[in-house]
Order: structure tokens, then C-alpha cells, then sequence
């Protein structure tokens, strides 16, 4: 076989290669198990639904909570990126903030502002003013429940991008950005009893309702 040859027999074997391997990426598990991979995950824990986040007014800072479980859970960590503090969040009692099944907790850094911008809203809100510490520059935020699980559900990139790159495998590629007047939300839909994550939408904002 001459040099050439050997060279198109090579370049043959190339081509089948990345040929076979286009192949098994369509047919691979990824897409037969979850139609919305590309929307969101599946979630079985707390998540953060809504968050709204002025960087010249802090004081009006605030994320929302939901339960989609039929369990209570409680919220026990509150963590920033920028702080050293590892849990930021007022204890009610030894077991963290309780959020019954299916309902949601407002986390607000003033509660005495929140309730002056919503004041028909008949939803629990803890004021947690750890939210006046988020930095201007950008970074990370997360909860966690009792089972210590960290997803992107409860974890919220903000900001600057490059502030919160080493959250990029748990928190994903959605950067909140700040705002005076839009919040932050996501869709939870229910295929087949399993609940999907949606990806965030800037809206008008609207505390304590699950869309």
C-alpha cells in the first residue's frame, strides 16, 4: 500500500469516528430521560423562584422561596459569595425557617420597605438583612434545607459573571443582574409528577405567587 493510500485509509477511519460519535450523542440517554434538559432540571428540594436585586438600593433586595415537596422543609443556611460568614441567616428556633408544603417564604433585607411595596401580599417574609452585604461587583448567593444539597435551584449567580465562575457546575449559566424596577422569576411545570426548573425570565415583580 502505497503512502497515499495509507494516508485516505487513515483519513477514512477519522470520518467514521466523529461519525459514530454524532450518532450515539443523539440517541444517548441525555435526550430520552428528560425532554426539558435543556429548560431545567428536576428538583425535589427548596428552590429560589423569584429574585429581585438593586445594586444602588439594597435595602430593597429580595428572593423568594418554594417548597414543591409534600414535606415541610427548612431553609437552615444563608451564604454570599463576598462574605466569610458561612450562615448569614436569623434562626427562628435550632431548625431554620420552616416552609410548609408547596407554599412559599419571602426573604426580604428590610421588611418594613418590602411591606410598603406590597402591601396586599398575605405571605410570610423574613427580614434578612445579610441581602444588604450582596456585592456591587457580583458573585453568588445560596440556601440550603436539612438535606444539605446543594442544586441550582438554590443557588443564584448575580452580576458579574466572572465573579461567580467556580458556581458555573452547580448554579449554571443564568446570571441575575440588578435592577430597580424588574425581578427575576422562573416557571416550575409538572410533567409526569416530576417538577421541571425553568430558566429566568426578567418581569414585573411579583412576590409570594408561584406561576
Amino acid at each position: 500500500m502505497s503512502t497515499r493510500q495509507k494516508s485516505i485509509f487513515i483519513l477514512l477511519i477519522i470520518i467514521c469516528m466523529c461519525s459514530c460519535e454524532n450518532i450515539k450523542s443523539i440517541f444517548s440517554s441525555k435526550h430520552d430521560i428528560n425532554l426539558y434538559a435543556d429548560a431545567g432540571e428536576i428538583f425535589t428540594d427548596l428552590i429560589i423562584t423569584e429574585v429581585f436585586l438593586d445594586k444602588n438600593n439594597q435595602e430593597y433586595n429580595w428572593f423568594e422561596v418554594y417548597n414543591p415537596t409534600d414535606k415541610g422543609q427548612y431553609v437552615q443556611v444563608f451564604g454570599l459569595s463576598n462574605i466569610r460568614t458561612p450562615n448569614l441567616l436569623p434562626r427562628k428556633d435550632d431548625k431554620g425557617i420552616l416552609i410548609k408544603p408547596k407554599e412559599v417564604v419571602v426573604f426580604c433585607a428590610d421588611l418594613k420597605r418590602f411591606r410598603e411595596n406590597y402591601d396586599k401580599l398575605n405571605t410570610q417574609c423574613i427580614e434578612l438583612k445579610a441581602l444588604t452585604l450582596v456585592s456591587s461587583e457580583g458573585g453568588y448567593f445560596m440556601i440550603s434545607s436539612q438535606k444539605h444539597k446543594e442544586t441550582r435551584g438554590n443557588n443564584i449567580r448575580y452580576g458579574n459573571p466572572g465573579q461567580s465562575i467556580n458556581r458555573k457546575n452547580i448554579a449554571g449559566d443564568e446570571i441575575i443582574d440588578f435592577s430597580s424596577e424588574k425581578s427575576y422569576s422562573r416557571k416550575i411545570i409538572i410533567n409526569k409528577n416530576s417538577k421541571y426548573l425553568m430558566k429566568f425570565d426578567k418581569t414585573i415583580p411579583n412576590p409570594g405567587y408561584i406561576v
